[in-house]
């Protein structure tokens, strides 16, 4: 798959999410904001909810998409007579620079905002990690600052 035939796919997937989110429940339909009804001549209204239902798959294609953007950047860089070891090497240091890539735009806008947050107000490291002693408050720092309060259900700045 080309870049351009990628960037075609991802497109149509944008266009499936965005008739998914507006168009798959009557609730959505009505509450459009501008008291207007909406027309979807010559379908019926139901057809179109299901159509939209089905349009959920837009997720299952980016994830194909990037996925086999992620195969194709790693197999440019892995000759096809090097060994498996050698595969997984190149495959763990590009999903590693990745992460490391995304936490930096993270942390670009989590530091500042941390800082600013503590001249501001009342809500301070030690107001929000400092409940269960030094060690538990530094574990939590660090699981938020990595971005992961939310999946082990630990304090968190946000």
């Amino acid at each position: 798959m080309s870049k351009t035939a990628s960037n075609i796919a991802k497109a149509m997937a944008i266009m499936m999410m965005l008739m998914h989110h507006l168009f798959s429940t009557r609730a959505r339909i009505a509450a459009n904001g501008h008291s207007q009804d909406v027309s979807f001549d010559p379908f019926a209204t139901g057809q179109v909810l299901v159509f939209c239902q089905c349009l959920k798959a837009c997720v299952a294609v980016f994830v194909f998409i990037t996925a086999y953007g992620i195969y194709k950047s790693i197999s440019a860089k892995h000759a096809p007579d090097d060994s498996d070891a050698s595969f997984s090497g190149v495959a763990m240091r590009y999903s590693l620079g990745h992460v490391v890539k995304l936490l930096m735009n993270f942390w670009a806008v989590y530091i500042p905002f941390a800082l600013l947050g503590f001249a501001v107000s009342d809500h301070t490291a030690l107001s929000v990690y400092g409940g269960e002693g030094l060690f538990n408050g530094v574990l939590y720092f660090l699981i938020d600052f990595l971005g992961l309060a939310d999946m082990f259900e630990t304090p968190t700045l946000n």
